[in-house]
């Protein structure tokens, strides 16, 4: 037995190891949090060597611009080498762009040297979120088959849905107030969402909410933006230590818990009779071995929020801070939509043709998303087999290739001062000749606006994404008179690398329209 001389002899030398030890792990901690995660993939990551041009900066600061100002980079690297495929360097290496005078040609490649899936699921690290494949057949197909083609008959739910919706929503404004309208939106479009691809309605019969309904609604709402951060902060860690960092970020417990209840959720919907739903949609095109597969079935769900909601709500959005900040459009707006739609609920025709008609408010959002609907990047695709390129360019396998659908949409050699929102800029092009009246659309798709995707793999549901679009604007323009707030600096556009996403703090001024009469 240790005497007390030696207890307290032996008590002062762990106490001064213990010491130590604390001492080292709190200067060790802080030495990592100081620095920058980001960059953690440029060094422990062996990085490709393409023979492309590159902006005369290194790597390691090129990888640094690219987290907080990749579309300044992408920008400078455009300009620089006009007509030529260029890679820009990111955290996870370099990253190609091509040319418009060589989209064509690279639309044209099959999936198995481009893949779309792969360029996807490593984005989103679908192996680690569960994030759903995109290149999955049933989906795209009731996509297709249904919303693409038959949108006279979706416009119906949606207008009937609507009607009840947005009054809970967007209530009556008497005098100037400060609105944050992407919270609104957001509930608005998920549950007419939750409407088309669950068959769910927003009320019970006995007029009471839904709880597992309400309990969707907003896991929808909340989804993007954590599988989006989950995707962000997983890219710090090598590759073979994902396996065992993904249990340590929230971010992706949350994923995992919102495709859970995606499986829950279908099951149920299953249980009740094909409302011209997605769920029920899919699951008859299912081979017989995944019909009762509802994790994947839940996925799918998953999948259509991600590029549905998302969307949509940007779109709406980016449209309304425009009005807010150029409220001389509003009142042609509304003459047009007038003219074309007559009172609110009263039209009965042909829907698509209704909307066809709608030309400026086709140009302003068009104008809108030009300005502000996408990143520095669009048309992501991964490298599988070994290419050549006309101009003799070689990507390698494991390259990512993009458009540079940001830096396009600013060229002056495309856009004529493009960095002045002109709402009318695409009208006034469909009114050159009657070959151009058919082009220039919100929905159409050029290798200068690829906000929707490009070639083959475009959005399918772009149509009813329009539509839907167009239903809660003419809403809004027809109801409410829109101004910005004065002194506020809050940005409208967020940027994560080379993804840019609408601001959900963003507040605009909104109240009851004024009459013409006031107005005079």
């Amino acid at each position: 037995m240790l005497s007390l001389p030696a207890l307290v002899s032996t008590a002062q030398q762990l106490l001064i190891g213990f010491s130590i030890a604390f001492i080292f792990t709190v200067s060790t901690c802080t030495i990592l949090l100081s620095m920058d995660l980001s960059m953690l993939p440029l060094i422990t990551r062996p990085q490709k060597r393409l023979s492309l041009p590159s902006l005369d900066r290194s790597r390691w600061e090129q990888a640094r611009c690219w987290k907080h100002n990749a579309i300044g980079l992408v920008q400078q690297a455009y300009t620089k080498f006009p007509g030529k495929v260029f890679q820009v360097f990111a955290p996870d290496g370099p990253q190609v762009f091509i040319p418009p005078n060589l989209m064509d040609e690279i639309k044209a490649f099959p999936d198995n040297v481009l893949s779309i899936s792969d360029g996807i699921k490593e984005l989103f690290h679908s192996e680690h979120t569960m994030f759903p494949d995109p290149g999955n057949q049933e989906w795209i197909t009731w996509t297709k088959q249904n919303l693409d083609t038959n949108v006279a008959k979706y416009s119906a739910i949606v207008k009937q849905e609507l009607a009840g919706l947005f009054p809970k929503q967007f209530q009556r404004y008497g005098d100037w107030q400060p609105i944050q309208v992407h919270p609104k939106l957001d509930r608005i479009v998920a549950a007419i969402a939750s409407r088309i691809f669950l068959g769910h309605t927003i009320a019970t019969k006995d007029g009471q909410r839904g709880r597992k309904n309400l309990e969707w609604i907003l896991a929808t709402i909340n989804y993007p933006g954590v599988l989006f951060t989950a995707a962000y902060l997983l890219n710090f860690w090598p590759r073979r230590l994902r396996r065992v960092a993904k249990y340590m970020i929230p971010h992706m417990w949350v994923s995992w818990i919102f495709t859970r209840l995606a499986a829950r959720v279908v099951e149920e919907a299953l249980q009740h009779p094909a409302n011209e739903d997605a769920v029920h949609g899919v699951y008859e095109m299912l081979p017989e071995e995944k019909k009762k597969d509802y994790l994947f079935q839940g996925r799918v769900q998953l999948g259509f929020v991600m590029a549905g909601i998302l969307p949509t709500i940007q779109v709406i959005c980016q449209a309304l801070f425009d009005l807010a900040e150029h409220p001389e459009y509003i009142l042609m707006l509304r003459e047009e939509i007038e003219k074309v739609w007559g009172p609110w609920n009263a039209y009965k025709g042909d829907i698509l043709e209704q909307f066809a008609s709608l030309k400026k408010l086709d140009s302003f959002m068009k104008e809108s998303m030009r300005l502000h609907g996408g990143g520095a990047t669009s048309f992501r695709r991964k490298v599988l087999q070994p290419t050549t390129l006309s101009d003799g360019t070689f990507l390698l396998p494991g390259t990512f290739v993009y458009f540079p659908i940001h830096a396009l949409s600013h060229d002056p050699s495309i856009f004529p001062d493009p960095d002045v929102f002109d709402g009318l800029r695409f009208y006034k092009l469909r009114q050159r000749s009657q070959a151009d009246a058919n082009k220039h659309q919100f929905t159409a798709i050029d290798n200068h606006a690829t906000y929707f995707g490009a070639g083959r793999h475009a959005c399918p549901g772009r149509t009813f994404a329009d539509l839907l679009a167009k239903y809660i604007l003419i809403a809004l323009v027809t109801r409410y008179d829109f101004k910005i707030i004065e002194g506020d600096s809050t940005p409208r556009d967020l940027h994560i690398t080379g993804l840019s996403f609408v601001n959900p703090k963003k507040m605009i001024m909104m109240r009851d329209r004024v009459s013409r009469l006031q107005q005079t």
